[in-house]
């Protein structure tokens, strides 16, 4: 059995991962930020997971999911955010299990 508390340690790390790579991206030094700028860095980040969140669960056929995944793969934070969508099905499966 997974420990849930470790998984949802897992996700807010790959979260965090996510962040830092997002930032990089987009010219900016995380470890500068000021709290606000922080603050809109997460929220453009917690926009971007939940747009490729989305674009996961639209995608029913096979053949789209599996066109998806590779396109996400190919680039540092598709891959990033594909872990983060295996621990969250993860943290779904054994959520499901224990009811």
């Amino acid at each position: 059995m997974v420990n849930l508390d470790e998984l949802y340690r897992n996700l807010e790390g790959k979260e965090q991962e996510i962040a830092v790579v997002y930032a990089s991206a987009t010219g900016r030094n995380i470890t500068n930020l000021s709290e606000g700028e922080r603050f809109r860095l997460e929220a453009e980040v917690g926009e971007l997971i939940e747009e490729a969140e989305e674009a996961l669960i639209d995608d029913e056929m096979v053949e789209e999911w599996r066109a998806r995944d590779e396109r996400l793969a190919a680039t540092p934070i598709g891959r990033l955010i594909l872990e983060r969508h295996e621990i969250e099905e993860k943290i779904l499966d054994e959520l499901e299990d224990q009811n």
